[in-house]
């Protein structure tokens, strides 16, 4: 299926370190310290969870910020993706949380983008995405 939508323009003047919504987010399950479950875009939308969620009782949450560049030659780079999954893996240990494989955090984050950039242009003074 070919993915074909007008960009969208984003305001740089305007635009604050907030949730900036795309069409899409990446689920993936892990249950009874198992292995985590391949993951999927799934369309943007509310989340379900236990109410004895860690994250909820505890605050116990991992953020791993990771930028997104559009070349000059307009390519869509990374900078240092492994460093952030291994990051995140390290702060799950710390944190007594099931961390989430590296191949799948890297999986995650370029489907994420892949999909984004049908949704948001890159500015040219800017030429990032957090």
């Amino acid at each position: 299926m070919e993915k074909v939508k007008i960009l969208q323009e984003i305001n740089w003047d305007n635009l604050t370190f907030s949730l900036t919504r795309t069409r899409s987010m990446y689920v993936a399950e892990q249950n009874d310290n198992g292995p985590w479950e391949q993951g999927k875009l799934v369309p943007f939308g509310n989340v379900s969870m236990s109410p004895a969620a860690g994250v909820l009782n505890y605050g116990q949450g991992i953020f791993e910020g990771l930028k997104a560049f559009r070349t000059s030659k307009d390519r869509i780079v990374l900078f240092r993706p492994e460093n952030n999954a291994i990051r995140a893996v390290d702060s799950a240990e710390r944190l007594c949380m099931p961390p989430v494989p590296p191949e799948l955090f890297l999986d995650a984050i370029l489907d994420e983008i892949l999909d984004a950039i049908f949704d948001v242009t890159f500015s040219v003074t800017f030429r990032s995405l957090f």
